[in-house]
């Protein structure tokens, strides 16, 4: 028999009532809208009283994120009756998924600011740092890509999945996702392209490893690297605080992604194009290994 913990999230998904896929993305907006306002508040009220003070305003920003994973968390458990295991927050193995995962977003931006230097859209120069400043990032930056996937993947995804097929689950909340940036200054459609490709990235790769710790730790380090570690602008958003590096973008934004930062560059979108292949047949591996006939078809 197997434990709770091989279970696939998506059959846990489906012994709970879904809707239709278009319903599903109007609730999804609604609960972001809502789970968002505390961040919204808590950035506002920084702005106002620490005007001379960007980092600060950055890190109240990062931290207020939490709240929106607590509302998100405490929505699903009220009124979708699904515990922080069904989103893929199970405590079997959470250590070990999150470490594999901040490895992998180590790979994953270590190979695009490589793709980035090599077309010589991007040079770095090494500088000091606050070590204390870095390490508030590091801790801010982690609670809010957690907060970005438990809404996006661990929540919306499945709940798509509990009515809808799999892959409706996995393109819906990767183009919503998307969606969310459209604000931030910089974007383009190339970057639209790009955080689609983060996104699907992320869902499949939760699919594959069944927990959703994994997709957190690619999702913050692949920011705090950005701003943190090579001065690289993240979403569009600016560079953090106190970079290891300093980038210098060189004027080719085709591949830099100019303001927006790499993730607006098609050095990034070879890059999660790769990433992307490589975890689809890992997952369709690991699907046909345990003898899978059945490929997830839509609830009846």
């Amino acid at each position: 028999m197997k434990g709770k913990s091989d279970i696939s999230l998506i059959r846990v998904a489906r012994t709970r009532p879904g809707y239709h896929w278009a319903l599903e993305t109007l609730i999804f907006f609604a609960v972001f809208f809502v789970t968002s306002i505390p961040q919204s508040l808590a950035t506002l009220l920084s702005a106002l009283s620490a005007v001379d003070r960007p980092e600060l305003q950055q890190l109240v920003s990062l931290f207020a994120t939490g709240a929106m994973t607590l509302l998100v968390l405490l929505y699903c458990r009220l009124l979708q009756n699904r515990s922080p295991r069904t989103l893929g927050l199970g405590k079997s193995k959470a250590a070990v998924e999150y470490l594999f995962g901040v490895f992998v977003g180590i790979l994953l931006i270590g190979a695009s600011v490589s793709g980035c230097l090599i077309t010589g859209s991007l040079t770095l120069a090494r500088q000091s740092f606050a070590v204390g400043n870095w390490l508030l990032f590091f801790l801010g930056f982690a609670i809010q890509g957690m907060s970005e996937e438990v809404l996006c993947r661990g929540y919306f995804m499945l709940s798509v999945t509990r009515k809808n097929a799999v892959g409706w689950g996995i393109v819906l909340n990767a183009v919503c996702f998307s969606l969310l940036h459209l604000a931030n200054p910089g974007f383009t459609p190339l970057a639209f392209c790009n955080i689609f490709l983060f996104g699907i990235l992320t869902s499949v790769y939760v699919l594959w490893r069944e927990s959703l710790w994994g997709a957190c730790a690619i999702h913050s380090i692949w920011n705090f690297c950005q701003g943190n570690v090579f001065g690289i602008s993240v979403s569009g958003t600016g560079t953090g605080p106190s970079p290891l590096f300093a980038g210098q973008v060189s004027g080719k934004g085709l591949w830099n992604g100019g303001k927006f930062g790499i993730e607006g560059g098609l050095a990034v979108t070879v890059i999660l194009l790769l990433a992307n292949l490589l975890v689809f047949l890992l997952y369709r591996k690991k699907e046909c290994g345990e003898n899978r006939t059945e490929r997830f078809p839509p609830r009846s």
